[in-house]
């Protein structure tokens, strides 16, 4: 692996803090709990709630494709797996670690866990999947390149973040390069740029007032990462 920012020290502590995390957001209790822990774990409490997981999941490993730091915030793609009820497991996951000094302040890990949950408990209700659909104009524009491109990765999350106050869907795929993929939770396969304002429509027509609020960013011309709120206007928060 070959990080863009950071040193051997911020590789270390995000690996520590995202085995962590990774292995906590495995634990299937009830199923009113599987959206994620009540309340993010003290420094006090991690050594005993590591050594239970451990020993359910002793086989767990993860291997990090890539990562990128900015003020001391950590972004890491990583593919994991483990053994769950004599089942082995393969997932995808994004760790977002933020530091302070030398310690792990916040550790935050973003993956879909519906195929996952799926295959542990078939009865547990899923999402409604996304039907692609083609925007034609798009599909078949000769001049449907990216309308943001050039932009610096502050710029581009400036803009992309705008857009979210007032959504139009067909205006997302201006974000994408004619051959970029988005791949989200509900979607059997990635979906190509003409595809994406069908996904933006499909996803407001179900929560109109969905919105995103930016709170960090770390990347550069190749990766680039971002932590956000999303809300509908009952103020109902989800981690994004």
């Amino acid at each position: 692996m070959q990080p863009n920012d950071g040193s051997k020290g911020l590789e270390n502590l995000a690996h520590s803090q995202i085995r962590a995390a990774t292995l906590h957001s495995l634990i299937l209790r009830e199923p009113s709990s599987i959206l994620g822990m009540e309340r993010p774990l003290k420094a006090t409490e991690v050594a005993a709630h590591m050594d239970g997981i451990l020993k359910m999941m002793p086989d767990f490993h993860f291997s990090i494709s890539r990562w990128r730091e900015r003020d001391g915030t950590v972004f890491v793609d990583a593919q994991n797996s483990a053994t769950i009820a004599g089942r082995k497991l393969l997932w995808d996951a994004v760790y977002c670690v933020t530091l302070r000094d030398d310690r792990v302040i916040r550790g935050r890990r973003y993956y879909d866990r519906a195929p996952l949950l799926a295959r542990l408990s078939p009865t547990l209700p899923s999402m409604p999947a996304y039907e692609p659909v083609v925007d034609q104009e798009i599909e078949y524009s000769v001049s449907a390149g990216a309308s943001v491109s050039g932009l610096t990765p502050a710029e581009f999350l400036r803009r992309y973040a705008q857009l979210w106050q007032a959504p139009q869907p067909r205006r997302f795929a201006d974000f994408y390069h004619p051959h970029g993929r988005m791949l989200n939770p509900g979607m059997h396969r990635p979906i190509c740029k003409s595809e994406v304002p069908g996904y933006y429509t499909f996803l407001l027509s179900s929560m109109p007032d969905l919105r995103l609020e930016q709170q960090t960013w770390a990347g550069d011309s190749r990766a680039l990462h971002r932590m956000a709120r999303q809300w509908n206007l009952g103020r109902q928060t989800i981690p994004a």
